[in-house]
């Protein structure tokens, strides 16, 4: 697959220099999310990672990381590495038993999120990953699984999204739920639903089409305005922001209900 060549850049420097400050540590480089569904697009997308380990990071190596990270996205302000480093050792595990050591996010390194590697990542890795350094993605051993990939999303859409929409519907003000906030939530809980219904992942253009079938022509315009800003960073017919909110909320809340009735099948 053809990588755009700013993120051949990236990758490329990025490798450079973790071989000096973390020597020996980054084995294998898999790019993951939208460069591997085919759904990225520059300027606006960041990239996904899964970087193999020969070890689990000392203390002095996680500062080394984090050094690296911050410096990369201040040469870089997009596309911006987001990713979890994993042994090697742990990749034949279930994603729930991955240890995820270490997790690089808007150029900051946390060891304390776990909420990667999670069957997402693995799914999208082990169907479509990208290996910019290492083994092909089929020696890595992997264990997809589409029953825990079900329930994960599953349990995303409750433990995660439900408390996101109320604490929303509690905002108000001119510039409550803004444009990231909108394209973040309306196409991304049809992902989860279309996951649900097909235990595959797809793009956030995809995401968008698969609402509008499933759930009908009076849906159209959050999702247009969505992909509007995804697409140029900026909406388009709505007059009002309140309408906008309100749309937005009320079409979250009707495909978390329906993927709750459906349920992880």
């Amino acid at each position: 697959m053809a990588l755009p060549s700013l993120v051949r850049e990236v990758c490329g420097e990025y490798l450079e220099q973790a071989d000096v400050d973390v020597p020996g540590l980054v084995t294998g480089l898999y790019l993951v999310g939208s460069l591997a569904l085919g759904g990225y697009r520059d300027g606006h997308s960041d990239i996904d990672f899964l970087a193999v380990t020969s070890r689990r990071p000392g203390a002095e190596e996680v500062v080394g990381l984090s050094q690296l990270h911050a410096e990369m996205a201040r040469r870089h302000r997009r596309p911006v590495l987001d990713g979890v480093y994993v042994r090697a050792a742990d990749l034949s595990r279930p994603p729930g038993e991955m240890d995820g050591a270490v997790r690089a996010n808007l150029g900051t390194v946390s060891t304390a999120d776990h909420y990667e590697p999670n069957p997402v990542t693995v799914h999208v890795l082990a169907r479509r990953g990208i290996a910019f350094r290492g083994p092909d993605v089929s020696d890595l051993g992997l264990r997809d699984d589409p029953a825990a990939l079900r329930r994960w999303v599953a349990d995303n859409l409750v433990s995660y999204w439900k408390p996101w929409v109320a604490r929303w519907a509690r905002s108000f003000g001119p510039k409550a739920m803004g444009d990231r906030a909108v394209e973040w939530a309306v196409l991304g809980v049809p992902r989860l639903h279309f996951t649900l219904t097909s235990g595959e992942i797809c793009t956030k253009e995809e995401a968008a089409r698969y609402a509008s079938r499933r759930f009908g022509a009076q849906w159209d315009a959050i999702l247009d305005e969505a992909l509007r800003l995804r697409a140029h960073g900026r909406g388009g017919d709505y007059r009002w922001a309140r309408v906008r909110r309100r749309e937005a909320l009320d079409f979250v809340r009707m495909v978390i209900a329906d993927a709750e009735r459906l349920g992880p099948h």
